[in-house]
């Protein structure tokens, strides 16, 4: 199993790389962080939102809103007047939905159309 970690470069540089679970030696604490220690280097855990969004970028997820982040293969359809996207088997379910931040309709609703998802009214069924 592979585990996305960061890697210090320096004091202020770092990137994020996947660790093998196998690799790791041991395992400690430092402050609010755990450390991953193998042979070779240590490796600190995701901590904040913005590092988790690094990681998960790579592998298909989306940020659409400030504190939210999906995974773009599982969003089976969005609604632009409400600004949500939406999730499931039953596109029309408002329950498994996600809300679109101002800031980030215009890439969001441009990928879903680039790719295929369908646009619905759920407004129209209230």
């Amino acid at each position: 199993m592979q585990l996305p970690v960061i890697r210090r470069l320096g004091c202020e540089n770092s990137e994020i790389v996947e660790l093998d679970l196998n690799d790791i030696l041991y395992v400690s604490r430092f402050k609010d962080r755990i450390i991953y220690h193998t042979e070779e280097e240590a490796f600190a855990q995701i901590l904040t939102f913005a590092e988790q969004v690094r990681a998960f970028e790579r592998h298909g997820f989306q940020r659409i809103e400030r504190g939210y982040l999906v995974q773009t293969d599982k969003v089976s359809g969005y609604d632009e007047k409400l600004s949500v996207v939406l999730f499931g088997s039953n596109p029309n379910n408002l329950a498994l939905s996600a809300p679109v931040a101002t800031s980030y309709r215009k890439q969001f609703f441009g990928f879903a159309q680039d790719n295929g998802i369908p646009c619905v009214s759920l407004a129209s069924q209230r």
